[in-house]
């Protein structure tokens, strides 16, 4: 059932710069590939979330096999339990959130079917300053969750020349 690797080489992901450096620590790989398919998913003119599907392929670039049942049945239990922090614009506070509302795996059609929280909207919607944008494909061909995280932040700081990031922020 191996399918053909998609080419995401068109695809944008945004977010808000906040979001983009908020606090959280997936647990593999597949859970910031499955959040970055669906945010590449989210039109500009979108006012409200869908339910949005991504073909598992895109998620396992093309890996398909016996074990992928258990690893997205992982990702997404720790996405929809996962709680990402937000700092507030006054750095004393925070706000936390959930990722997903709704999560849903699709054998027979080989994809998954995911909602964003309705509460990260700000932060997916209607950007028009203070966002990171990146090449989806860019982003699917880093190694790691945690090279994935870095990138992130890297990008929400993509207007500035240079940034000093504290290492405890990391």
């Amino acid at each position: 059932m191996n399918k053909k690797v998609l080419n995401h080489s068109g695809e944008i992901v945004k977010m808000s710069n906040a979001l983009a450096r908020g606090r959280w620590l997936p647990k593999s790989i597949y859970e910031p590939r499955l959040i970055a398919q669906v945010a590449a998913r989210v039109h500009k003119d979108d006012q409200e979330f869908k339910t949005y599907e991504i073909p598992v392929t895109a998620i396992l670039q093309g890996k398909v096999d016996g074990r992928t049942y258990k690893i997205l049945a992982d990702a997404a239990d720790n996405l929809m339990g996962k709680v990402i922090t937000v700092d507030t614009d006054n750095k004393r506070g925070w706000i936390k959130y959930t990722i997903f509302s709704y999560c849903e795996y699709d054998a027979k059609n080989g994809c998954i079917r995911a909602r964003f929280d309705p509460d990260l909207k700000p932060h997916y919607l209607n950007l028009k300053s203070n966002f990171a944008k990146y090449n989806l494909n860019e982003y699917m061909n880093l190694p790691s969750s945690y090279s994935q995280r870095i990138f992130e932040i890297l990008k929400s700081w993509d207007d500035k020349p240079e940034v000093i990031i504290p290492l405890a922020e990391l």
